[in-house]
């Protein structure tokens, strides 16, 4: 009896010493935009879209995620779906320093980092890397400049955290490769290689019209199972677990994107066990009494056309 109570006290701290250690995952989402970009709903329909569906996770809370936007105000929309107050810093270069230094303050060395990007995106490769490699000058546009494939990767380096799975739309994102994969406990997955352009989806909303990135609804669909107006498109969990992972989304992003090459990076070998918000654990079972089993909803579907 005394050895069952010994067995359960060391199950019952390491809950505790666990709970403490690690405050859950945080997110960073950038999404820049510019008045001259007004055609471009997408930037901020997709922050909206992202944020919306890291708190449809229950891993995630408003004051875990945060979001670099435009000069710092939100974005507007005629969709009910799209108005939200989600914007904490400016995607100026100076902001999402900014950003990066308050996620740093919030994170601790068992916590998942979950970082997505979106805007036009550039890169050098013409002139200095092999076309199709995933190295060069690529960088993300901000609202006044632009930040460098080498800048992220040292912000993202500088940070404490467990693991991360870093997400990247824009044209060019694969040049975000080298850099960031190279950090250890960290997956990236990127719209398009480090010589191509990343693209519009074909599908829009069928009564406000509005418009996402084509690799923004592969990761989105297979994460909820649902289309941004709500429609149901089934699940991308293959294996049936309950879980969507990252290689799971990986396979759903692939349905989606015509008109670029998505790039997965897992030099860690982490994205048959993680999913956007962590290590799927293995629970013992008293363990498994206490907290139950964490499932998220599922997908795939359509796309295409507009250059981002």
């Amino acid at each position: 009896m005394k050895r069952v109570l010994v067995i359960l006290a060391f199950l019952f701290t390491t809950l505790i010493v666990g709970g403490i250690a690690s405050a859950g995952p945080s997110a960073l989402l950038i999404a820049p935009h510019r008045p001259a970009d007004a055609s471009y709903d997408e930037f901020w329909n997709d922050a909206v879209l992202v944020y919306d569906m890291l708190i449809g996770t229950g891993m995630y809370t408003a004051d875990s995620i945060y979001v670099a936007y435009g000069d710092g105000v939100d974005g507007t929309s005629s969709n009910p779906r799209y108005q939200a107050s989600i914007t904490d810093f400016a995607a100026t270069n100076v902001g999402i320093d900014n950003a990066f230094t308050a996620l740093g303050a919030s994170l601790g060395s068992l916590d998942h980092l979950f970082v997505w990007t979106f805007d036009h995106g550039g890169c050098g490769w013409q002139t200095v890397e092999t076309a199709g490699a995933q190295t060069g000058d690529s960088f993300l546009v901000t609202q006044d400049s632009g930040y460098t494939d080498d800048d992220f990767a040292a912000q993202m380096a500088a940070l404490v955290y467990g693991s991360s799975t870093v997400f990247m739309q824009q044209c060019y994102s694969g040049g975000f490769i080298n850099e960031i994969c190279a950090i250890p406990n960290t997956i990236i997955m990127t719209a398009a290689r480090g010589d191509e352009t990343a693209w519009q989806d074909g599908w829009a909303d069928p009564v406000f019209g509005d418009h996402h990135g084509e690799f923004d609804l592969g990761l989105y669909t297979a994460v909820t199972g649902l289309l941004p107006d709500g429609t149901s498109v089934g699940t991308a969990d293959t294996n049936g677990d309950g879980y969507i992972t990252i290689d799971e989304i990986f396979a759903n992003v692939n349905t989606w994107v015509d008109w670029s090459s998505p790039q997965l990076c897992d030099t860690y070998n982490m994205a048959a066990r993680y999913t956007i918000y962590g290590e799927i654990q293995a629970i013992p079972a008293p363990g498994a009494i206490l907290l139950g089993s964490i499932g998220v909803g599922c997908v795939s579907w359509l796309r295409r056309r507009k250059k981002i």
